[in-house]
């Protein structure tokens, strides 16, 4: 953490919350001022709670790149949507996500929304 704060300045990262230490990363990420955010991840409800409640703001890419929730099992994607205090961020590019998908996360996040892009084609990467 000191090595990429002193790269330069770190105003975000994304982290996978269920991985050896980052639940302290958290907290030392946030008491410096850098918004967290959760993705990447196979967390499971119970460790997405304990990450938003040390301080993780948002979760990166809903449903993409994470656990799929199931109806017993609701991952980090339900969890997210279940709070008030997290941000939502969906790639809505009619690629990433299926139309009832984003509606519904929609529909629950709210005022919570952030519609981003991965931009895999604005770099002209492949998929």
């Amino acid at each position: 953490l000191e090595r990429l704060l002193a790269a330069g300045p770190v105003s975000q990262v994304t982290l996978a919350p269920e991985l050896p230490g980052a639940l302290e990363l958290i907290e030392a990420l946030v008491a410096r001022g850098v918004t967290v955010s959760c993705g990447h991840t196979e967390a499971d409800a119970a460790t997405a709670h304990a990450a938003f409640n040390r301080g993780a703001a948002a979760v990166t890419h809903l449903f993409n790149a994470m656990r799929r929730p199931e109806h017993r099992d609701p991952g980090i994607a339900y969890a997210a949507l279940g709070r008030g205090d997290v941000w939502i961020t969906l790639i809505v590019d009619g690629n990433h996500l299926a139309d009832d998908t984003v509606r519904a996360a929609a529909a629950a996040a709210g005022d919570r929304l952030v519609l981003i892009s991965d931009a895999v084609a604005a770099a002209a990467a492949p998929d």
